[in-house]
């Protein structure tokens, strides 16, 4: 028999009793995708990292002001966008953060993955096209960036979206149209 997943909302009621072996679940549940959200916001490998160490720290130290009306996901998302947000304001943009960083992967942190194309200029041509997407993306003002990668990259849906930057549904479809609106006109004449 396969291991039950537990819920979030039961680990969490289960660290407020003192079990931190359930927190350390909700960390490794939840350190990739909460990476994945917030490396193109910063666009830096280790910058990334140290969000998510703290989104982290923070999510535990308040644990008791986390109220159950929003997924456990979204608090710990939207804790994080405090941190990039007040990253930014304390850290002036450079050229690396254009995309042009060694260590800006792609969504895993790792290289691109590779497609099983056997053509070697096909291959270039797709990782020249996910640079420069990545690049356009990065190059986006926060707010849209921000949901891009959200709803976009990180697949949540319109409402989660907005709880996360805490701002209202609508205005997440409004960034959103425009921020694909630049996309577009910044990538057409590669596509």
């Amino acid at each position: 028999m396969g291991r039950r997943v537990i819920a979030d909302s039961e680990l969490v009621q289960r660290t407020l009793l003192g079990d931190r072996a359930a927190f350390g679940q909700l960390v490794e549940r939840y350190t990739a995708s909460l990476f994945n959200f917030v490396l193109p916001l910063v666009n830096h490998h280790h910058d990334a990292e140290d969000i998510v160490q703290e989104s982290f720290v923070r999510a535990f130290r308040r644990l008791e002001t986390f109220q159950s009306r929003s997924e456990f996901k979204t608090w710990l998302y939207a804790i994080a966008y405090r941190l990039v947000r007040r990253k930014r304001r304390r850290k002036p943009i450079s050229e690396a953060d254009l995309g042009n960083s060694p260590d800006n992967h792609s969504r895993g942190g790792g290289p691109p993955s590779k497609t099983g194309s056997t053509d070697p200029t096909a291959e270039i041509d797709r990782e020249e096209l996910v640079l420069a997407v990545r690049k356009a993306i990065s190059e986006l003002p926060e707010v849209y960036r921000a949901a891009v990668v959200l709803v976009d990259l990180e697949g949540l849906d319109y409402r989660t979206a907005a709880e996360v930057m805490k701002v209202p549904v609508n205005t997440v479809r409004s960034r959103l149209a425009r921020a694909r609106d630049l996309l577009r006109r910044k990538l057409k004449p590669i596509l």
